[in-house]
């Protein structure tokens, strides 16, 4: 003990003790700050498409691109026939320039006879061209259109879709709370959301979209309320309105945190004008 006393007090060793725990500091906060770095590199690269990712990389990385580790059931030479072939250069001349990406299958020999129509078949490659159809675009299988799309997908602005987004409503796929995510990143993705809420009230889609929300989401209701570009002026009336229509009670106290739903109904005398009510419905 009367030694450690000694130390402390000696002014080289405190000084050279804080500096150590300084760099060490120093360090960890560079740590965290390269794996945030990392982390937000590679959710960049999810919504890339083959010929950006290329881009990027850096040349030396990409080396390793073109000499990838193969699963266990491809034949050992495998790889080395493609990289020995003569047109080794020329496909990597394509890939680099987009001629080839990911979807290249779906142009060739990829879908199967009668697992996806020519409309279907129009969606997917509208993902990755980044050339957003519109939200009313019909799916004719949806559930095909999904079994070939990845997570990431569902963070672009072109995945938006009126046909989809019921599917994953009716099935309740985790994809379905990827989809609501991407408003928490991209805030366009609540005029989608809206503009499905508002072309399909009182149906049943609406009230699975509704209770979706109120699951996932609950802080929306107000968010969508509040906010002067999401919906409409005086549109909040009839969102609400929908919310009363078709959650319970105890599922309303999930969207009526600190009674602000109450409270905003409450001040608003135009609240209860309403053209045809279902009095009963809104009745406890």
């Amino acid at each position: 003990m009367a030694k450690r006393a000694e130390m402390e007090a000696n002014e080289e060793y405190v000084r050279r003790k804080a500096y150590i725990e300084d760099q060490g500091s120093q360090r960890q906060k560079e740590l965290l700050k390269e794996i945030w770095h990392l982390q937000e590199k590679l959710a960049k690269w999810d919504t890339m498409n083959l010929r950006e990712v290329l881009s990027d990389l850096d040349p030396k990385i990409e080396n390793t691109f073109w000499s990838p580790k193969l699963p266990p059931y491809e034949p050992e030479n495998y790889l080395a026939k493609i990289q020995n072939s003569k047109n080794f250069s020329l496909l990597k001349y394509l890939v680099r320039n987009g001629y080839i990406d990911e979807n290249y299958a779906a142009y060739v020999s990829y879908f199967y006879p009668n697992s996806l129509t020519a409309q279907d078949r129009n969606f997917l490659p509208s993902i990755t061209d980044r050339a957003p159809l519109e939200y009313v675009y019909h799916l004719d299988r949806p559930d095909a259109v999904l079994e070939r799309l990845e997570e990431a997908d569902f963070f672009r602005r072109e995945v938006r879709n009126f046909d989809l987004l019921s599917h994953l409503l009716r099935t309740k796929t985790p994809n379905l709370r990827t989809l609501l995510q991407s408003a928490t990143t991209d805030q366009s993705a609540h005029t989608f959301f809206a503009e499905f809420w508002r072309t399909g009230r009182r149906s049943t889609r609406t009230f699975r979209f509704i209770c979706a929300l109120c699951q996932e989401h609950p802080e929306w209701f107000r968010i969508w309320c509040e906010s002067k570009s999401i919906l409409m002026e005086g549109e909040w009336r009839l969102f609400i309105l929908d919310t009363l229509y078709f959650l319970p009670p105890e599922r309303l106290s999930r969207v009526n945190k600190e009674n602000w739903l109450t409270k905003r109904i409450s001040d608003d005398p135009k609240f209860l004008q309403l053209d045809s009510p279902t009095v009963r419905r809104l009745m406890p």
